[in-house]
């Protein structure tokens, strides 16, 4: 069960890490992608991306010098985990809780540049905003596609950190997947609720800036209790399922691969940490 949560961890904790075989590639454009995922809501001017883009740069350098030699330094305690044949409890819940916390951490580094870009954001742009809201809420609700695209991205990410993943492997998942389907449905209710927040806080700057600031720092706090409790649910019985049934499917191979995918990207994130920019 230990290794399991460890595996679990990876695979649902480092998306970002499984997004490009070359980290240093996706963190050159990540201003980029970031910029245009932004302007793909807001519809942004020329003048408010090349703003945002120079804001996303100077996040990026400090999480690259600040948190990257941290999380390095978690894949290699969870290769480490992989290599004994027992697993120190009190190491694992650290490794474990770790990793979590990092995540959190990191997307605080955004916080003031996603305050200062929403301050300059003008009423057609919210509406712009709203409307992309509404479709990416009708997307969700949407099940059979969503069940789809979750399906496909747990394939992805297994098979990039532990190699490709055998039919029965893939049926497994297809199998779990039915019997305990996400709650699409309460993601949706939960979507239109940070909506409705962000609407009436845009009304007022200081309003807004309090919206923004416990989005970042507590986001649990804004969702609904019922998604909340859904999701962990969820999480719960997809842990089950790697112990029970995933696990002891993998072969020697495939835990090789993920050991040597943790070292990979540990070595990566170092180089590009101590690397001048």
């Amino acid at each position: 069960m230990k290794k399991v949560i460890l595996l679990f961890s990876i695979f649902t904790l480092l998306p970002f890490l499984s997004s490009c075989s070359r980290l240093e590639v996706a963190y050159t454009f990540a201003d980029e992608f970031t910029a245009s995922k932004v302007d793909d809501f807001f519809d942004l001017s020329s003048q408010q991306k090349k703003e945002l883009k120079g804001l996303l740069k100077e996040d990026l350098n400090k999480t690259r010098l600040e948190l990257f030699p941290e999380i390095a330094e978690q894949l290699r305690s969870l290769e480490k985990q992989f290599e004994k044949d027992s697993i120190d409890q009190e190491t694992l819940q650290k490794d474990v809780a770790g990793v979590k916390s990092t995540f959190w951490k990191f997307a605080s580094y955004y916080k003031n540049t996603s305050i200062q870009t929403v301050q300059k954001i003008s009423p057609d742009q919210f509406k712009e905003f709203d409307e992309k809201v509404q479709e990416s809420i009708a997307d969700t609700r949407d099940i059979k596609d969503a069940q789809n695209k979750i399906r496909k991205r747990y394939r992805r990410n297994i098979e990039m950190w532990i190699g490709g993943i055998n039919n029965d492997q893939r049926n497994s998942i297809d199998d779990f997947l039915a019997k305990s389907p996400y709650p699409f449905e309460l993601q949706a209710q939960n979507k239109e609720h940070l909506l409705k927040q962000f609407q009436k806080a845009r009304t007022n700057p200081e309003e807004l800036n309090k919206f923004m600031t416990q989005y970042f720092e507590n986001y649990e706090a804004l969702r609904l209790p019922a998604y909340a409790q859904a999701l962990d649910k969820y999480h719960q019985a997809l842990i089950e399922f790697s112990w029970k049934t995933f696990w002891p499917t993998m072969n020697d191979k495939q835990k090789k691969n993920l050991k040597e995918n943790l070292r990979v990207r540990a070595e990566q994130l170092e180089k590009l940490a101590s690397k001048k920019m």
